[in-house]
């Protein structure tokens, strides 16, 4: 179920840890110090909704403390652990780069998420798909994928390059339909984040929503899928389902695919212990990362 939030919602009142937070200011702040987000949320702006009960079918994940994932240990470690992968696959690439930007961040019920966008129909290519923000890195970025990734998020959502505390970058993915190397960047968003207060370019992204990593990391919301064409009839990726993300446009159900589901794979390998994220994907293999998780001489080694 999708839910608007426009106007009508900052009369609601929210729960977090216990305590009702009647004032809009507590609820819903992106980035305290950046006077446009603290706006009035923009009517007609769908995101997903999640249900703040367990959105896991495992036991275990139930109890996890999801809110660890993003402390400094961990940060730490999934840094070294996506390092190693970048450096151990080494991929060059001769055809134009792109770099997106995988922001992490806290969503307005204070759960660790992931921030995606819907892209535009206006746009010529993977119109109406799920994508991180980003685009080709031009020459005013210096052939830099930070920089590119950065620019690139504030155009697309208006956040500002100063409210993305950056973590690393991920190994580069080749990609056929575009023919472009691209580059992901790993960035925390600082402060809960609400995304109908985002600046949204409307010629670029459709919407913007946020999805909790314990939903990702649920089994029943998985899936393979097929890549369109007969190329690759017998290949499979993954997929992430039930999102509620319906197109504005299209008004149909769109499921999280392609390159941004491989890239959101990688980063849960490295970011969730394998005990809360088990995923296997074909011809993906991310052994060294999964075997040094839980592991601290292996981690050492790295």
């Amino acid at each position: 179920m999708n839910i608007i939030l426009g106007m009508h919602f900052w009369k609601t009142v929210s729960i977090w840890n216990g305590k009702f937070l009647k004032s809009p200011v507590e609820s819903y702040v992106v980035c305290r110090s950046i006077k446009h987000f603290c706006q009035s949320a923009r009517p007609g702006i769908d995101m997903s909704s999640f249900p703040l009960r367990s959105l896991s079918s495992n036991p275990a994940n139930a109890q996890f403390d999801w809110t660890s994932l993003f402390t400094p240990e961990n940060k730490k470690k999934a840094i070294k652990l996506l390092e190693n992968d970048r450096d151990t696959v080494a991929l060059t690439f001769s055809q134009k780069k792109a770099a997106v930007l995988v922001p992490l961040c806290y969503d307005i019920h204070g759960r660790p998420s992931l921030l995606y966008n819907l892209r535009s129909h206006n746009l010529s290519k993977h119109k109406g798909e799920i994508s991180f923000p980003g685009g080709t890195i031009d020459p005013e970025d210096n052939d830099d994928p930070i920089t590119a990734a950065l620019r690139e998020t504030e155009e697309e959502l208006g956040i500002p390059r100063s409210c993305v505390d950056i973590w690393t970058t991920l190994r580069g993915f080749p990609t056929v339909s575009t023919n472009l190397g691209v580059l992901p960047v790993v960035g925390f968003i600082q402060d809960r984040l609400d995304p109908s207060l985002l600046e949204i370019n409307p010629d670029e992204v459709d919407h913007a929503f946020t999805v909790p990593i314990e939903f990702l990391c649920n089994s029943s919301n998985w899936a393979d899928a097929a890549p369109p064409g007969k190329r690759f009839r017998d290949f499979k990726m993954p997929k992430y389902m039930n999102l509620s993300v319906v197109s504005k446009i299209s008004g149909e159900v769109v499921d999280l695919w392609g390159l941004t589901s491989y890239i959101t794979h990688l980063t849960l390998t490295a970011l969730v212990p394998p005990a809360h994220y088990g995923r296997v994907v074909q011809h993906f293999p991310l052994a060294s990362v999964r075997n040094a998780m839980d592991n601290p001489k292996d981690l050492a080694k790295l």
